[in-house]
């Protein structure tokens, strides 16, 4: 982040400090849900509600502010891993294992939000350069990618118009129309336009699936997957059985 001017191309994390000191942030027992700053967190750390966002939102400025006074050289980890300690502080950030997607997604949150202060506030100009280095920024990208999509065998619920990979890809399951809502129709199209030959190449390339919390792209999934590849095959006779469809008539 050597521009002031530029945006951070992605939110960076912490890493596990306690501002202004070097030893890692100690868990506490929970009795029960909390509500801190207007975010209310499961004592299991599994559910995250924010109740206010204008206390949140205050929350974040107001601390960020605070600390920035006491010391403009702080980072971008130091301060998000405070304000995070503030919000859930029996949880795990960056780069621990979060104990849910949506304490992924939370910690991120904090993080996009102090970086955005950051890169306006004239106090910090000295140390924009150092906001963050790029070893650390990969390896946020990664942990955020990674479990922001918390990895569970469960298959979330879909419109049954579409097909739902359970967020570690170990099953999937296709809605009960799926294929005359989607697959017919491009089928049909592709008739109409002249690439039917080449229909199942054409909808791996254009449509996309759930999984997990997400809506990911046919073709990315990784295909040495054996539930990738069951469905891949189900696409195929989805297809053939469309083609055969239209052909009739």
């Amino acid at each position: 982040m050597a521009n002031k001017s530029s945006a951070l191309p992605i939110v960076a994390g912490g890493a596990a400090l306690l501002l202004l000191s070097s030893s890692k942030k100690k868990k506490k027992k929970s009795s029960g849900p909390r509500s801190r700053w207007g975010v209310s967190v499961s004592k299991d750390c599994n559910t995250v509600t924010v109740v206010n966002q204008d206390l949140f939102n205050q929350f974040l400025y107001g601390a960020y502010d605070e600390l920035v006074s006491i010391d403009p050289s702080l980072t971008l980890i130091q301060i998000t891993d405070a304000l995070f300690g503030e919000v859930a502080p029996t949880c795990s950030g960056f780069p621990e294992q979060p104990e849910s997607s949506e304490i992924a997604e939370l910690y991120a949150v904090i993080a996009r939000a102090v970086g955005s202060y950051l890169v306006t506030d004239s106090r910090t100009k000295d140390s924009i350069g150092s906001l963050i280095d790029e070893a650390t920024e990969i390896s946020f990208v990664d942990w955020y990618i990674g479990w922001r999509n918390y990895p569970s065998p469960e298959i979330p619920d879909k419109p049954s118009n579409q097909v739902a990979f359970s967020s570690d890809l170990s099953g999937y399951d296709i809605g009960s129309s799926w294929f005359e809502e989607n697959v017919r129709p491009f089928v049909q199209t592709g008739q109409n336009e002249g690439w039917i030959d080449s229909a199942y190449e054409k909808f791996i390339d254009s449509a996309g699936v759930m999984v997990g919390r997400f809506i990911m792209p046919i073709k990315e999934l990784p295909q040495d997957v054996p539930s990738v590849k069951d469905f891949l095959s189900k696409v195929e006779e989805a297809i053939q059985a469309a083609t055969a469809e239209v052909f009739k008539g």
